[in-house]
């Protein structure tokens, strides 16, 4: 690749990882306002749970059309980033016009399937500029994304305390995801040269997608991981508060301590060989996950559950990247990618459900060995896609391929 081509190539990245920027601003926006809104608009904050819930719905519903328009229509995933991204700006700029609780619900389905598209086909985008049988540039975009996750709860209290309306909030966030549109249609222009061919994974299935054991499998893989984070993230400050009798505001760090272990995790990969970034990570990732929720069932002790946290949230960093650039080496297929994300995102529904029905029906103590016992479906889960997925690599690469690059991708 010639110099201007490498270049090209670092703008596209770096203007496709600012849409999970984009998508993670849209995505955190609700929760932090949930209180505020309600107040004003007569209704009872509870019922905003079903908004969030009604977003993931949307989430699904874009992977999954979306991967079939690039399937069989042949769309581009630039294409669908760009709708999405102009959907959720266009979703936040009209908060003038969310004057109860059906107009939220209206709204969160086209923020869900916006956020949908752009979540989606920003990681086939990406994976598409990966390097063969690596996670590298795949956990490195959801670093940005995490970096939206905690930039957007800051900035909206910083808003609050400045008695900005709600819906001017919605509005300044929906002005500044419309110039990141600008900006990755502006990086970007040029993507299809800056993505190489030697960038590409060699192999593909044209197995229909249902009869696809490695789609299902993969899917479940996600689907368990993303309940599990969701239950542990979205309840993890009430157990500390609730259970272990720790103050509101330290509770509430536990979330950031789990989303830094996340980041931590993510960048990790980056110093690691490029030959342990798939499956090696997903599988120590899952372990390290069983160990310290295990651990959690068994102590009482803050400090002790906080650090199990972290180590929780750095097992998991790398999985949910790794998972997709693993569903991109086995198949190369953007429906394949995209139907797999948008089961996962069902697991958040799954996730936040389960964590109410714990905290509403169950004795707290039962939280971390309800995790633990999620974690270790998970890496149940994660062991037997790693057989199919070998079989699979091995059946369609083993005539055209050396045993030892094979071995190298396994």
């Amino acid at each position: 690749m010639n110099r201007t081509g490498y270049s090209e190539f670092k703008f596209a990245i770096l203007g496709t990882v600012l849409t999970l920027t984009a998508y993670a601003l849209s995505y955190c926006i609700v929760p932090p306002l949930m209180t505020t809104i309600a107040s004003e608009i007569g209704a009872n904050y509870n019922n905003f749970g079903y908004i969030i819930m009604l977003q993931f719905l949307g989430f699904f519903v874009a992977g999954i059309v979306g991967g079939w328009l690039c399937e069989h229509l042949h769309f581009k995933a630039r294409s669908l980033i760009a709708a999405g991204i102009l959907m959720v700006s266009i979703t936040l700029l009209a908060s003038f016009l969310l004057k109860n609780l059906s107009s939220f619900i209206i709204w969160a389905v086209i923020m869900g399937l916006g956020g949908g598209l752009v979540e989606t086909f920003g990681v086939v985008m990406i994976s598409s500029y990966e390097k063969p049988h690596s996670s590298k540039l795949l956990n490195l975009s959801q670093v940005f994304f995490c970096i939206g996750a905690i930039a957007a709860p800051q900035i909206i209290s910083m808003l609050l305390y400045l008695k900005v309306r709600w819906q001017i909030i919605f509005v300044i966030f929906g002005v500044l995801i419309f110039l990141i549109m600008f900006v990755f249609l502006l990086l970007t222009r040029n993507a299809k040269q800056a993505s190489p061919a030697a960038m590409r994974p060699e192999h593909n299935s044209t197995t229909p997608l249902l009869k696809d054991k490695l789609f299902f499998l993969l899917a479940a893989t996600l689907f368990t991981y993303v309940t599990v984070e969701t239950l542990l993230a979205c309840w993890i400050a009430v157990y500390f508060e609730k259970r272990l009798s720790c103050s509101v505001y330290t509770s509430a760090l536990i979330i950031s301590l789990f989303w830094f272990g996340l980041i931590l995790g993510r960048l990790s990969i980056i110093v690691i060989p490029r030959r342990f970034t798939l499956w090696p990570v997903l599988l120590i990732g899952a372990i390290i996950i069983c160990l310290a929720s295990l651990l959690g069932s068994f102590t009482a002790w803050p400090v002790f559950v906080a650090v199990l946290v972290f180590l929780v949230g750095i097992g998991s960093g790398p999985f949910w990247p790794t998972t997709a650039a693993i569903c991109h080496v086995a198949r190369n297929r953007p429906q394949f990618t995209s139907s797999v994300i948008a089961i996962s995102a069902i697991g958040v529904i799954a996730g936040s459900g389960f964590g109410a029905l714990i905290f509403k029906y169950m004795d707290l103590k039962w939280f971390f060995p309800l995790i633990a016992f999620g974690a270790f479906i998970l890496l149940a889960v994660s062991f037997v896609s790693h057989r199919q997925y070998s079989k699979d690599l091995k059946g369609m690469a083993g005539e055209s391929l050396p045993s030892n690059t094979i071995t190298a991708i396994l």
